[in-house]
């Protein structure tokens, strides 16, 4: 088999980051915020967490719930999304000197302990976890709010509906930094025995793929000068204040009074492969595709908080594998994705002179994403009809009585197999592909791969593909690979 090869074109994208919204609390009031007293209104100070939007441009092929957009989406809007908020580690009184413990909630037996009760005893403490879910395996869940700010709204299902639920930043530890990370697995049966991990340094889930889930995890960033700049440069903090927040290094009771809240960037840990079947020839129309796979590994453990803000992220396992299967999206983007449904294309006279993947083409099923790998194999089932004489019991040719060839019509089934694998050839540093682990293209998480499959009556079906979608990057055509084909 010949390996996908020949870049053309390089397209360099920009993202751009969402501020932290200016909301502000007119109700504040101090003379030295660096001294300030447990007073009432400095006690309640609400949490507020953000995401970056333009990370979820082309969230697709959920089970069950499929693509959404920042257009006001169902899956947009219905979408779950979890949120934990842990002691950063660099406070260093003498209270809270030791390694921040991941296992701390606070919650107990599913129900949110107060930092202070109501006789004025002290509640949970807020030392290591200051934000977590109901259920101990996960981070509190959230949504996104209704006017699209990116701001993630606390809830909690009660009787059987989404009800908000204001928290608070801690008063006792004012001071203190807590790191904040989020994350969004779709259709993830965290009841299942084994997969879900909460340790004193991390938090993990063993994920099995099915290539229908968009999974996405990350964390608000340190705060340092430069992100101090790029995001909240327009809050006009003051030069001591900066100091203080820069020593204190995350989100705080102190940062959120001068209107800084963490924004959190979550990255999709998959990378996207979409299809799309255009015409080869006349005969295009005798083909029918039934159903599409891919081979690649398909387990991996999902860090979604640790104490080493580079160790968040997917790990995929290499020796794992299994073909996993192109479905069809949800309509509404709540009901489950059903299975492929079959797929033919036509071939028009205004087609003449076209390169075969330039002509329209009809969208096959939603997307897979699968982990980021070097290569892919994929099957491509297909029915093929003919049109096969109809003979007589010596072998021998019928007739109509106008002489006309009497035929019926067979169809074949077919699989083809392709390998998808970006250039062996010269590689740039510069493509959006390049992985400097090493040193080639790869099939790269939060990027989309359109796969174009040329469909021809008489011949073998042909695959190129380029990149598209969620991360702008530079356009690959691939010449035809060629396939092994079995019955």
């Amino acid at each position: 088999m010949k390996h996908l090869n020949d870049i053309l074109t390089s397209i360099v994208g920009t993202s751009l980051l969402l501020s932290a919204c200016n909301q502000h609390y007119p109700s504040i009031e101090y003379d030295e915020p660096e001294q300030i007293a447990n007073s009432e209104q400095y006690d309640k100070t609400p949490l507020m967490v953000f995401v970056n939007k333009q990370d979820f441009f082309h969230i697709t092929a959920t089970r069950g719930t499929g693509a959404f957009d920042l257009d006001g989406s169902e899956k947009f809007k219905n979408s779950t999304f979890h949120v934990f908020a842990f002691r950063n580690n660099r406070y260093t009184g003498t209270t809270l000197s030791e390694d921040v413990d991941l296992t701390k909630s606070i919650h107990l037996n599913g129900q949110l302990i107060p930092e202070f009760n109501e006789d004025g005893t002290e509640g949970a403490s807020r030392a290591d976890c200051l934000l977590d879910g109901p259920d101990s395996r996960l981070g509190m869940p959230t949504k996104l709010s209704a006017d699209n700010s990116g701001e993630l709204r606390t809830v909690v299902q009660s009787e059987g509906a989404d009800v908000p639920t204001l928290l608070y930043y801690s008063s006792r530890y004012q001071d203190v930094g807590y790191n904040f990370f989020g994350y969004h697995i779709d259709d993830f049966d965290y009841t299942a025995p084994g997969v879900c991990h909460r340790q004193n340094d991390a938090i993990y889930y063993d994920l099995t793929i099915d290539g229908s889930q968009d999974i996405l995890c990350g964390y608000a960033p340190e705060l340092t000068p430069q992100v101090l700049s790029d995001q909240y440069g327009n809050l006009g903090i003051t030069s001591a204040d900066k100091a203080k927040i820069l020593n204190i290094g995350a989100y705080s009771t102190f940062a959120a009074h001068r209107d800084l809240h963490p924004v959190i960037s979550m990255k999709h840990m998959l990378a996207r492969l979409r299809f799309v079947a255009h015409p080869g020839d006349e005969q295009a129309k005798n083909i029918v595709i039934r159903s599409l796979e891919v081979q690649c590994p398909n387990k991996g453990r999902l860090t979604v908080a640790h104490r080493d803000l580079s160790k968040i992220g997917f790990e995929v396992d290499a020796t794992s594998s299994a073909r996993l299967p192109l479905c069809e999206g949800s309509a509404d983007g709540i009901e489950k994705s059903g299975a492929l449904q079959p797929v033919s294309v036509s071939y028009t006279d205004d087609m003449d002179g076209v390169i075969w993947h330039q002509r329209p083409g009809q969208r096959v099923g939603e997307s897979l994403l699968l982990p980021q790998a070097e290569e892919y194999k994929l099957f491509l089932t297909y029915d093929q009809s003919i049109q096969q004489p109809v003979l007589d019991r010596n072998g021998q040719r019928q007739f109509d009585a106008d002489g006309n060839l009497i035929a019926r019509t067979v169809t074949h089934r077919a699989t083809a197999e392709y390998n998808l694998r970006l250039s062996e050839g010269e590689v740039s540093a510069d493509s959006p592909s390049y992985d400097p682990a090493t040193g080639k293209c790869i099939f790269k998480k939060g990027y989309a791969y359109t796969i174009h499959i040329g469909v021809y009556g008489l011949q073998e079906i042909k695959v190129s593909a380029n990149i598209d979608g969620w991360m702008e990057g530079e356009e690959i055509n691939l010449d035809p690979d060629d396939p092994t084909v079995s019955d």
